[in-house]
């Protein structure tokens, strides 16, 4: 399929861009640009995790990595401007001791990130073991309570001090010139790219930062993170035991399906997906 979106910016009219770019695109004779992401822009719906989240154990594509990697995944749903800001302020707040906590017991490769999926918006904690000195249990037990003590923790550390890191996610957020038509640029052409068109996105985030007290940023964490129904997902890669690692015969093949990977899993039923308009 074939479908065509455009940015113009700059010292130009209005009319005299469409002017230039209906005929161009007559031409073309493209299908709808609309039609064709609808298709295509499906996020599954993870199940809520009642009892045990889900998860896939996959091998190592890279067959000379000996290190494996832990992640869980947390689905919020459709992103908003007000649920991104929470999830950055969050992660902007737990970085630093999620990385000291895990360095203590001699962890230092620990990541916190957020992802936005086809407007999907989540988060993510990223482990990576070094050649299988911790086994997988252990990492998820270690993730789990670092999530229930940073729980406790979060309203002692944010007393009095909310308003200061919200003023420097904000600045963080807007540190880049905006007064360079380039950086605009860009900013918009990734709206476009990720189909999500909220073009006043700075004014949007530092109003949703701003309203953001200590009730709603507690309740969002309970809500989406500690719940006992929140919807997690689990990944496992299983490094490259040494021995085979390091034996040449196992660099022959260089491509891998999915199925070639995969060592276990809890299978769950796709029956819902996300619905983009």
């Amino acid at each position: 399929f074939l479908s065509i979106e455009c940015l113009v910016q700059g010292n130009i009219t209005k009319d005299y861009t469409i002017d230039i770019i209906i005929p161009f695109i007559k031409q073309i004779n493209c299908l709808n640009f609309m039609s064709i992401t609808q298709q295509f822009t499906r996020v599954a719906v993870l199940c809520k995790a009642r009892h045990k989240s889900n998860y896939y154990k996959l091998k190592n594509i890279n067959r000379t990595c000996v290190d494996s990697v832990v992640t869980h995944y947390y689905q919020i749903g459709v992103a908003t401007i007000e649920s991104s800001a929470l999830i950055d302020l969050i992660l902007m707040i737990m970085k630093e001791p999620l990385i000291n906590d895990f360095r203590t017991i001699g962890i230092s490769d620990v990541s916190c990130d957020r992802t936005d999926i086809n407007k999907i918006l989540g988060f993510s904690i990223t482990v990576y073991i070094q050649e299988n000195k911790y086994t997988f249990e252990y990492v998820d037990c270690l993730i789990q309570d670092f999530l229930r003590s940073f729980r406790l923790k979060l309203p002692q550390f944010l007393e009095g001090k909310l308003d200061h890191v919200k003023e420097s996610l904000r600045i963080l957020k807007q540190s880049d010139d905006t007064k360079i038509l380039k950086n605009e640029v860009n900013r918009n052409w990734c709206e476009i790219t990720k189909q999500q068109y909220i073009f006043h996105r700075y004014e949007s985030e530092a109003l949703a930062i701003e309203n953001i007290d200590m009730y709603t940023l507690m309740t969002f964490f309970n809500k989406y993170i500690v719940h006992h129904e929140l919807k997690k997902l689990r990944i496992y890669v299983e490094g490259t035991p040494k021995e085979i690692a390091l034996n040449t015969e196992s660099h022959k093949k260089d491509m891998y399906s999915f199925s070639d990977c995969v060592i276990d899993n809890l299978h769950f039923k796709i029956s819902q997906y996300y619905k983009h308009y």
